[in-house]
Protein backbone atom coordinates (compact mmCIF):
# COMPACT_ATOMS: atom_id res chain seq x y z
CA UNK A 1 0.00 0.00 0.00
CA UNK A 2 0.73 3.64 -0.81
CA UNK A 3 0.18 5.61 2.03
CA UNK A 4 -2.60 5.16 5.25
CA UNK A 5 -3.49 8.56 6.58
CA UNK A 6 -5.94 9.59 8.98
CA UNK A 7 -8.98 11.84 7.93
CA UNK A 8 -11.66 14.22 9.37
CA UNK A 9 -14.37 16.52 8.05
CA UNK A 10 -15.78 19.81 9.52
CA UNK A 11 -18.69 21.04 8.53
CA UNK A 12 -20.30 24.71 9.49
CA UNK A 13 -16.70 26.87 9.30
CA UNK A 14 -16.21 30.25 8.65
CA UNK A 15 -14.03 30.37 5.35
CA UNK A 16 -12.39 33.40 6.11
CA UNK A 17 -11.60 33.18 9.51
CA UNK A 18 -9.96 30.01 9.26
CA UNK A 19 -7.83 30.90 6.38
CA UNK A 20 -6.41 33.87 8.78
CA UNK A 21 -5.69 31.61 11.59
CA UNK A 22 -3.48 28.99 8.88
CA UNK A 23 -1.78 32.22 7.79
CA UNK A 24 -0.76 33.08 10.60
CA UNK A 25 0.23 30.04 12.35
CA UNK A 26 2.21 29.78 8.79
CA UNK A 27 0.31 27.08 6.94
CA UNK A 28 0.73 27.76 2.90
CA UNK A 29 -1.26 27.86 0.34
CA UNK A 30 -0.18 25.51 -2.35
CA UNK A 31 -2.49 24.26 -4.58
CA UNK A 32 -6.40 24.05 -6.31
CA UNK A 33 -7.30 21.39 -7.29
CA UNK A 34 -10.56 20.28 -9.82
CA UNK A 35 -11.69 16.53 -8.55
CA UNK A 36 -13.75 13.85 -10.16
CA UNK A 37 -14.26 11.34 -7.58
CA UNK A 38 -16.28 7.89 -8.10
CA UNK A 39 -17.41 5.85 -4.89
CA UNK A 40 -18.16 2.43 -4.77
CA UNK A 41 -19.61 0.06 -2.08
CA UNK A 42 -17.35 -2.71 -0.66
CA UNK A 43 -19.15 -6.13 -2.53
CA UNK A 44 -20.49 -6.89 -0.08
CA UNK A 45 -22.36 -3.87 1.09
CA UNK A 46 -20.22 -2.66 4.42
CA UNK A 47 -21.51 0.16 6.41
CA UNK A 48 -18.16 1.92 7.25
CA UNK A 49 -16.03 1.08 4.31
CA UNK A 50 -16.12 2.58 0.84
CA UNK A 51 -13.76 2.87 -2.13
CA UNK A 52 -13.12 6.31 -3.88
CA UNK A 53 -11.35 6.80 -7.14
CA UNK A 54 -10.41 10.16 -7.43
CA UNK A 55 -8.77 12.18 -10.28
CA UNK A 56 -7.66 15.15 -9.55
CA UNK A 57 -7.80 17.16 -13.07
CA UNK A 58 -4.27 17.24 -14.53
CA UNK A 59 -2.85 14.98 -11.92
CA UNK A 60 -2.13 10.56 -11.77
CA UNK A 61 -5.25 9.46 -10.72
CA UNK A 62 -5.59 7.55 -6.45
CA UNK A 63 -7.68 4.46 -5.60
CA UNK A 64 -8.16 5.03 -1.52
CA UNK A 65 -9.95 2.70 0.43
CA UNK A 66 -11.86 4.67 3.25
CA UNK A 67 -12.76 3.43 6.78
CA UNK A 68 -14.51 4.55 9.59
CA UNK A 69 -12.75 2.99 12.89
CA UNK A 70 -13.41 3.57 16.16
CA UNK A 71 -15.58 6.93 14.68
CA UNK A 72 -12.32 8.40 13.13
CA UNK A 73 -12.08 7.86 9.37
CA UNK A 74 -8.60 5.99 7.90
CA UNK A 75 -7.57 6.00 4.32
CA UNK A 76 -5.52 3.42 2.23
CA UNK A 77 -4.51 4.69 -1.30
CA UNK A 78 -2.53 3.48 -3.87
CA UNK A 79 -1.56 5.46 -7.18
CA UNK A 80 -3.02 4.56 -10.52
CA UNK A 81 -1.86 5.44 -13.95
CA UNK A 82 -5.19 5.82 -15.81
CA UNK A 83 -8.53 6.73 -14.12
CA UNK A 84 -11.05 5.46 -16.90
CA UNK A 85 -8.43 1.94 -16.79
CA UNK A 86 -9.09 1.57 -13.33
CA UNK A 87 -12.80 2.95 -13.60
CA UNK A 88 -13.20 0.02 -16.28
CA UNK A 89 -11.79 -2.83 -14.13
CA UNK A 90 -13.50 -1.87 -11.16
CA UNK A 91 -16.80 -2.14 -13.18
CA UNK A 92 -15.65 -5.55 -14.39
CA UNK A 93 -14.79 -6.90 -11.07
CA UNK A 94 -18.67 -6.35 -10.76
CA UNK A 95 -18.44 -3.06 -8.35
CA UNK A 96 -20.83 -0.42 -9.45
CA UNK A 97 -20.21 3.09 -8.68
CA UNK A 98 -22.78 4.45 -6.17
CA UNK A 99 -21.93 8.49 -6.53
CA UNK A 100 -20.08 10.86 -8.90
CA UNK A 101 -18.84 14.08 -6.97
CA UNK A 102 -17.19 16.58 -8.77
CA UNK A 103 -15.94 19.45 -5.98
CA UNK A 104 -12.94 22.12 -6.00
CA UNK A 105 -10.83 21.93 -3.36
CA UNK A 106 -8.47 24.53 -2.33
CA UNK A 107 -5.38 23.41 -0.41
CA UNK A 108 -3.22 24.46 2.40
CA UNK A 109 -0.22 23.24 4.06
CA UNK A 110 0.40 23.15 8.30
CA UNK A 111 3.58 21.41 8.85
CA UNK A 112 2.79 17.84 7.37
CA UNK A 113 -1.08 18.42 7.70
CA UNK A 114 -2.92 18.68 4.74
CA UNK A 115 -5.91 21.08 5.10
CA UNK A 116 -8.50 21.28 2.21
CA UNK A 117 -11.61 23.56 1.69
CA UNK A 118 -14.19 21.80 -0.47
CA UNK A 119 -16.44 23.47 -2.70
CA UNK A 120 -19.02 21.35 -3.87
CA UNK A 121 -22.11 22.25 -5.39
CA UNK A 122 -25.39 23.05 -2.97
CA UNK A 123 -23.31 22.41 0.38
CA UNK A 124 -21.27 25.10 2.49
CA UNK A 125 -17.60 24.68 2.06
CA UNK A 126 -16.23 22.60 4.91
CA UNK A 127 -12.89 21.29 5.83
CA UNK A 128 -11.08 18.24 5.21
CA UNK A 129 -7.67 17.78 7.87
CA UNK A 130 -5.24 15.03 6.80
CA UNK A 131 -2.10 13.94 8.70
CA UNK A 132 0.28 10.93 9.68
CA UNK A 133 -1.53 10.77 12.60
CA UNK A 134 -4.38 11.35 14.97
CA UNK A 135 -1.80 13.49 16.92
CA UNK A 136 -0.57 15.98 14.13
CA UNK A 137 -4.57 16.49 13.52
CA UNK A 138 -5.28 17.64 17.06
CA UNK A 139 -1.90 19.89 16.92
CA UNK A 140 -3.94 21.90 13.65
CA UNK A 141 -7.76 21.53 15.59
CA UNK A 142 -6.17 23.76 18.42
CA UNK A 143 -3.96 26.03 16.36
CA UNK A 144 -7.11 26.87 14.46
CA UNK A 145 -9.61 26.97 17.68
CA UNK A 146 -11.64 24.10 15.99
CA UNK A 147 -13.91 22.37 18.55
CA UNK A 148 -13.12 18.47 18.44
CA UNK A 149 -17.26 18.03 18.84
CA UNK A 150 -17.31 19.88 15.29
CA UNK A 151 -15.51 16.61 13.63
CA UNK A 152 -17.63 14.41 11.66
CA UNK A 153 -17.08 11.32 9.80
CA UNK A 154 -20.28 11.37 7.57
CA UNK A 155 -19.92 10.83 4.22
CA UNK A 156 -20.42 13.09 1.27
CA UNK A 157 -23.90 11.79 0.61
CA UNK A 158 -25.16 12.64 4.04
CA UNK A 159 -24.31 16.52 4.10
CA UNK A 160 -25.86 16.57 1.13
CA UNK A 161 -29.02 14.67 2.07
CA UNK A 162 -28.82 16.68 5.48
CA UNK A 163 -28.90 20.39 3.36
CA UNK A 164 -31.80 18.81 0.74
CA UNK A 165 -34.03 19.11 3.90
Amino acid sequence: MNSCKHKIRILDINFDKIINKIEIAGGNHFDVLYEKIYIFDIIPHQKNRWIQLHSPYGEIAKLTLNEIIDNQKEKTEIIVSNFNDVNNFLIKLGFVSRSLQENISIKYKMNEVLISFEILPMIPIHIMIEGNSWDEINEVLKILEIDSEKITTIDIETVYQKNMK
